[in-house]
């Protein structure tokens, strides 16, 4: 893909929902805490696969495949430690 200033905007918008994210998992002091910041992870990438499939005419085949690959695995995964005893 292209560098576009648009795509660089947009890696850094992921970039900083990501800080947000691991800042919130980072600093959650009880379980409660832990399991509604994986549940955010969870929800975030539920987001992220709706809108590859939503702009996979622009983006591409090989390009949707790989966004909805990796959102569904790292919703999955998030949500396989939440369900996980401590």
């Amino acid at each position: 893909m292209p560098v576009t200033p648009g795509g660089l905007q947009l890696q850094r918008l992921f970039g900083s929902r990501a800080l947000a994210l691991s800042a919130l998992a980072l600093t959650a002091k009880t379980e409660e805490e832990v399991d509604r910041g994986l549940a955010a992870v969870a929800a975030v990438n539920v987001l992220d696969t709706l809108t590859a499939l939503a702009g996979a005419g622009k983006a591409g085949g090989r390009t949707t495949r790989r966004a909805v690959v990796s959102s569904l695995a790292y919703g999955a995964a998030a949500l396989w430690v939440r369900s996980m005893k401590r």
